[in-house]
């Protein structure tokens, strides 16, 4: 009796040799749409499970531009492989790792909370599409440039995650006539519609059916402004600095926190901005507890060694006192010595699990790469931002009529608030042909997920109860909104 792929094949003593060439056949079935490349990339074997998985995966490098060699983990659909959609998942930051959502969000594996061991999701996303997971930019995870340089910006990246998803097509021909989606979540909802931008503009890659986005960075000022009143709204500040705001900042129904224009109005914005910041609020979702308990004051040296910062929706506001301090205290510390954290949440299972040098021999990753991490401090610096509201790429991208659209939100998130990306959406002008409404999922029973209005090939909506890391908070509801999108149905 041998293993395969999660089935046990067995060595009958009259049929044996036929049995044998049905097993060899069936692999080669199996592999026969990859290249040689992406042969030597599969996972024969993970650390942790108990029974290894019935689909394939696949981890290994994608080249970028340059230098610049991208890693990346894909896992075929557990449905039907060369038959349901190709999602391209794209984490932000910028500076943070996809493994994360790959390992904590909505891929096909959960780490229990020994590090080591792993327990199959129900709800990943693999259950009804194929999923291809990228680190980048180049310095990010895995992934990493030849020459150390990891200098980057929006136009170079995407050029990378162009050439990366070019040669991809190459090592898995199969998968390249199959509908083709791009999601973003956080600064990825820059980088999906950018690569979907970049395709559009002429690519071999013919197969893009849409984009979609999750408490994604669509407009600064929008979420900006908006994050006074989510803050509000959601008492984290009171009536008195809420009148203030008002007073100062506001001119008949028309408010500008983002930049204000009076020593009053940005007095009372920094105030407002220190309860969301600095009070110890999870700011990727407000009601939630922050793991580990209330941070340390920014700047502090922790035990590991390291100066932790973190990104946090203050970043928005280029003007403030925290964005000030941040940048003083960056320019103060020596990169080797600053850590980029997400601000409250534990990343300590996935960062453990993907250090166990078992995993990083089954993920084909050189033990001469440095340790990973969530997010790279360093990358995150160099980064230049170029694109600070994605109005014009949304609209070239809805003009098309080739492309069907999906800004989605967690509604408890404070990084990317759900009432900034509506606004984001209200303002491309488009003609609203589904009016606001609730959208449902089946639990145990029916239930409200959330709401949701349409435009054409364009729509909005939200996850009742879900933080910025939507699919790990609901992940029934957020894997059927992701479901209904790619395979075309009504939310």
């Amino acid at each position: 009796m041998w293993m395969y792929g999660g089935r046990e094949y067995k060595m009958d003593k009259h049929l044996g040799r036929f049995s044998f060439c049905l097993a060899l056949c069936f692999m080669a079935a199996m592999l026969s749409s990859v290249s040689g490349d992406a042969k030597t990339d599969l996972i024969t074997y993970l650390p942790g499970l108990l029974k290894q998985p019935s689909f394939n995966q696949y981890s290994g490098y994608l080249k970028g531009t340059g230098n610049n060699m991208l890693h990346y983990w894909f896992v075929e659909s557990q449905t039907s492989p060369t038959k349901d959609p190709m999602i391209v998942w794209l984490s932000g930051g910028p500076g943070c790792s996809s493994m994360y959502a790959m390992l904590a969000e909505n891929g096909p594996f959960t780490i229990r909370t020994d590090g080591v061991n792993l327990d199959y999701n129900t709800h990943s996303w693999n259950m009804f599409a194929n999923v291809l997971y990228i680190e980048s930019p180049a310095g990010v995870g895995f992934s990493y440039s030849s020459d150390g340089q990891i200098e980057t910006d929006d136009d170079k990246v995407t050029q990378d995650h162009l050439a990366a998803l070019e040669q991809f097509f190459t090592f898995y021909p199969a998968f390249k006539a199959i509908p083709l989606y791009l999601i973003g979540e956080g600064y990825g909802g820059v980088y999906a519609p950018l690569l979907a931008r970049q395709i559009q503009n002429g690519s071999a890659i013919t197969s893009l059916k849409g984009i979609a986005v999750g408490n994604a960075r669509t407009s600064d000022s929008q979420l900006a402004n908006s994050l006074m009143y989510f803050a509000y709204y959601r008492g984290i500040i009171g009536e008195d600095l809420w009148s203030t705001l008002q007073t100062t900042c506001c001119s008949g129904d028309s408010c500008d926190f983002y930049n204000p224009t009076s020593k009053q109005c940005e007095d009372a914005v920094n105030k407002a901005l220190t309860n969301v910041d600095s009070i110890g609020i999870n700011p990727y979702n407000i009601l939630a507890d922050c793991a580990g308990g209330s941070q340390p004051p920014e700047g502090a040296l922790h035990k590991d060694g390291f100066y932790h910062y973190s990104t946090s929706p203050t970043d928005l506001f280029g003007h403030s006192q925290y964005m000030q301090y941040k940048k003083q205290f960056l320019h103060k510390h020596s990169a080797s010595k600053l850590k980029l954290d997400l601000t409250c949440v534990n990343t300590s299972l996935v960062t453990t699990y993907l250090n166990n040098p078992y995993v990083r021999e089954a993920l084909h990753i050189d033990p001469s790469r440095p340790a990973w991490q969530v997010c790279n401090s360093d990358v995150n610096e160099k980064y230049t931002q170029m694109y600070p509201d994605m109005t014009a790429t949304y609209i070239a991208l809805q003009e098309s009529y080739s492309y069907y659209m999906l800004v989605y939100n967690g509604d408890l998130d404070a990084m990317c608030n759900c009432l900034g990306d509506e606004w984001f959406v209200d303002a491309l002008g488009l003609e609203e042909e589904v009016q606001w409404r609730s959208w449902l999922y089946t639990d145990s029973s029916l239930q409200i997920a959330g709401f949701v209005k349409e435009y054409d090939h364009v729509a909005f909506a939200t996850v009742k109860g879900a933080g910025h890391m939507a699919s790990a908070d609901k992940p029934i509801a957020t894997a059927q909104l992701i479901s209904n999108f790619v395979l075309r149905r009504p939310f």
